[in-house]
């Protein structure tokens, strides 16, 4: 229930975003589903365990560059977990053009929106295609010629901070970033660094 509730709270999001009129000038826009507010204090320290994966239906890479835009904004990446105050998990699970999530919403013999969202359960990966791939395509396009050159991103954030006193790990906040491009004769090769650099200064702000 709460996976349909997260989807949910995305396709409000998208509500915000572009609806994918024809148009000959590019058109971008990132949000977040849900801000996530860090305390000053936890700011102080910002020792922090990054994890980046993805799912197939990805094109984005995000970890190297979301590392360098963290060292920038005064994080220190640890690798272990005990040395960790923060740790960040950024998981993608769609990122391609409205067309490849049709694709593969027909190739596992779902319906666009209900039956992925039936599908979507547990945590395999295969779930998360199915979850990217139905909240990419919740809101559709007006003109259904763009299929091919509204290019949409969806990546869960997931973030635990350590309790001071007994250093002990804090409930996860959980939010989406879904980024959104749209142009006549967009591809991927141009669309993909736009949507990297919207989703990593997304997340990198978190830690600002």
């Amino acid at each position: 229930m709460g996976r349909l509730r997260h989807v949910a709270m995305a396709s409000v999001a998208f509500a915000l975003l572009l609806t994918g009129c024809a148009t000959t000038q590019l058109q971008t826009q990132a949000k977040m589903t849900r801000t996530i507010s860090l305390a000053p204090h936890v700011l102080e320290d910002k020792q922090v365990l990054l994890r980046v994966t993805g799912t197939e239906a990805s094109v984005l890479e995000l970890e190297a560059p979301l590392r360098q835009a963290l060292k920038e904004r005064g994080v220190t990446l640890v690798d272990k977990e005990d040395e960790a105050k923060i740790a960040l998990h950024v998981n993608t699970l769609f990122a391609n053009n409205l067309k490849e999530a049709a694709n593969y919403s027909n190739a596992v013999g779902v319906g666009i929106v209900g039956g992925a969202l039936s599908k979507a359960s547990g945590n395999s990966s295969g779930d998360s295609i199915l979850v990217g791939v139905g909240v990419a395509l919740a809101m559709g396009i007006a003109d259904r010629a763009l299929a091919d050159e509204t290019y949409r991103a969806i990546i869960d954030i997931s973030l635990r901070t350590k309790d001071k006193e007994a250093q002990t790990w804090l409930d996860e906040e959980k939010t989406r970033v879904i980024v959104e491009a749209v142009r006549m004769g967009l591809n991927v090769e141009e669309a993909k660094p736009i949507m990297e650099e919207k989703a990593i200064y997304q997340i990198a702000e978190i830690l600002k």
